[in-house]
């Protein structure tokens, strides 16, 4: 592809909700379409189920009584949530720039009263330390690509996050750390490195964590208050979420709609209604898992099916889960279980009516999900609320723009979570930045980047892609208020 504008062209075509978008807001600044993005939670005003504050309070009993007014008094007015990122730190450049939106959303999101929060992130955490957002450590772009600074070794790579122990951030392990990564990272590098990891040692609570998982969130609330420290940034894991409303909701009220419709509704329905959406399963190539993955002995990730009112693995060592409450929450304790996409979303918002905005990726499965579960509800006879959920909002997206980089004369490389943290000082100009470039020209840059995630193998294999010559195209067509790292003269 010599045409730089043909990538963006395809990935239009195969997303045609994000094409509509870019259709209505392309011509509008950053700034401008970042807010009219956001300002559409309010559309579930109306949908929006207020108990969702109670599950927070249960799930994350740390969260002080004045964020947990304040984010009740927000939602109720916009509620607004990020599904943009995974539960890992902020390396990845779709996260950073998915999060400097929000930080810069904050202050409309608090009603313009202090003390300023962001809409919650309800991060994913079910999926192994190899995710591409890198979990098992730090980013760092260069001018010859990006670099990685692990916590993890290699044999750890496929394990799921939610089992993994927390680390414990003294000298000692800093120095093996550093030590481990000496090869990829020169000398000053690692001092700077070294720098960091003692300060959010020594200045949160991170080595009191029980949990890998629970660690990130810290790291990444205090990552953000180095950029944006008039703003509160809560991290908050929405599978722990989806089990607190399975311990504390559900298991109590089996008039539930969503306890109807997982435990009354007929196997075969359920297959039917979701085979072959993105997150479910699909039962032509057996791919995909049903509402849950199974962890097995070495603590992998392997999907589940249902057989004989059972969640069952074709790997003979996993034991089956009988298909009921009680055994689902038994399974969950015991991290056996941890919830699919589905299952978050059916709670999330199909029972609280949160407004999700997310990737791009998610407006081509969340509406789909949404439409299925309105159908289930009507099967069962739930009218009103099968009308309720086909009401709710479910193209939320702002995280589909690149605008942070480094760059040399010939090279454009999207920044990641190291970077930014030595380049904090310039944070505070980013919104005028994003008020002089147009969505238009950002996602003609972010689309040859985007790629590979929207076409499969073989067009890719086709075109001979690779992010290396990406990273060439894009450079000439950069804006140059993008550039916040300037290889060129270093």
């Amino acid at each position: 592809m010599s045409n730089i504008s043909i990538y963006s062209e395809v990935i239009q075509e195969k997303r045609p909700l994000l094409k509509t978008i870019l259709q209505q807001y392309g011509n509008f600044n950053i700034w401008e379409a970042t807010n009219l993005l956001l300002e559409k939670g309010k559309r579930n005003i109306t949908l929006y189920n207020p108990d969702f504050i109670k599950l927070v309070k249960l799930t994350f009993p740390h969260l002080d009584k004045e964020y947990l007014e304040k984010l009740d008094s927000c939602l109720r007015i916009n509620p607004l949530a990020s599904t943009a990122d995974h539960q890992c730190p902020i390396n990845h450049p779709v996260y950073i720039n998915s999060n400097v939106q929000l930080s810069l959303f904050a202050k409309s999101f608090s009603l313009n009263k202090k003390p300023y929060i962001m809409p919650p992130i309800l991060s994913f955490s079910s999926m192994p330390l190899n995710n591409t957002a890198y979990i098992r450590g730090l980013l760092m772009a260069s001018p010859k690509g990006e670099k990685r600074f692990t916590f993890f070794g290699s044999s750890m790579r496929h394990t799921a996050l939610p089992t993994v122990k927390s680390l414990f951030f003294n000298k000692k392990t800093i120095n093996y750390w550093l030590k481990m990564n000496s090869d990829c990272f020169p000398e000053p590098e690692l001092y700077f490195i070294s720098s960091i990891l003692e300060q959010i040692a020594a200045n949160t609570s991170i080595n009191k964590c029980e949990s890998y998982c629970e660690q990130i969130s810290i790291w990444n609330k205090w990552l953000w208050r180095n950029f944006f420290p008039k703003y509160r940034m809560e991290f908050l894991p929405i599978d722990l979420l989806s089990k607190f409303f399975f311990e504390n909701f559900l298991i109590k009220n089996s008039l539930l709609s969503l306890y109807k419709f997982l435990f009354t509704l007929s196997i075969d329905k359920i297959l039917e209604l979701f085979d072959g959406i993105y997150g479910c399963w699909n039962l032509k190539t057996d791919g995909g898992t049903f509402f849950f993955w199974g962890i097995d002995e070495k603590r992998r990730m392997i999907p589940l099916k249902i057989k004989n009112n059972e969640l069952t693995s074709n790997m003979t060592t996993f034991t089956p889960i009988k298909w009921s409450l009680t055994s689902i929450i038994n399974a969950w304790n015991a991290k056996r279980i941890i919830p699919s996409l589905l299952t978050n979303y059916l709670i999330i918002a199909g029972h609280f009516g949160l407004f999700y905005s997310g990737a791009f990726n998610q407006i081509g499965y969340l509406h789909p999900m949404m439409k299925q579960y309105a159908k289930a509800l009507k099967t069962l006879g739930l009218v009103s609320e099968s009308e309720r959920v086909s009401q709710m909002a479910v193209d939320g997206v702002h995280a589909f723009l690149y605008f942070l980089f480094g760059a040399t004369s010939e090279t454009a490389i999207p920044l990641c979570g190291l970077n930014m943290l030595q380049e904090k000082d310039n944070m505070n100009k980013i919104e005028e930045t994003l008020k002089q470039v147009t969505v238009n020209d950002a996602f003609k840059i972010t689309a040859p980047l985007t790629f590979p995630y929207i076409v499969n193998k073989e067009d890719l294999q086709k075109i001979h892609f690779s992010f290396e010559k990406s990273y060439q195209k894009i450079r000439q067509h950069l804006p140059k208020e993008f550039i916040i790292q300037d290889w060129q003269s270093n």
